[in-house]
């Protein structure tokens, strides 16, 4: 009887631990936290193209949809959408290029 009583609390913990996870998810970024009916999108059609000729260069590509602390409530829609081609090109020594594009940043 107690082996039974412990498998079913183990297996309900398990099933709202899932639920949990399913309402609020968290990136590397920061914390992200999201309720309500959303629907959120990050589309990036076409290429993204770099090239660096030379020395000591530094060129930096990114593509992100969201960064730091974001809340979102409500019935919400979120999108970010990139379309066309993006190229950055570095020539000569000492150069750094740089391209951040993102959907929604900070807090």
């Amino acid at each position: 009887m107690k082996k039974i009583v412990v498998s079913a609390f183990a297996l309900s913990m398990l099933v709202a631990g899932s639920a949990f996870a399913a309402g609020i998810q968290s990136q590397p970024g920061g914390a992200v936290q999201i309720q309500g009916n959303t629907e959120m999108n990050t589309n990036v059609d076409g290429g993204v193209k770099q090239s660096v000729e030379g020395s000591n260069n530094k060129a930096i590509s990114n593509v992100g949809g969201m960064q730091g602390t974001v809340q979102i409530q409500g019935n919400t829609k979120v999108n970010t959408n990139v379309k066309g081609g993006v190229t950055n090109a570095v020539k000569g020594s000492g150069n750094t290029s740089e391209l951040n594009v993102g959907g929604i940043q900070g807090k």
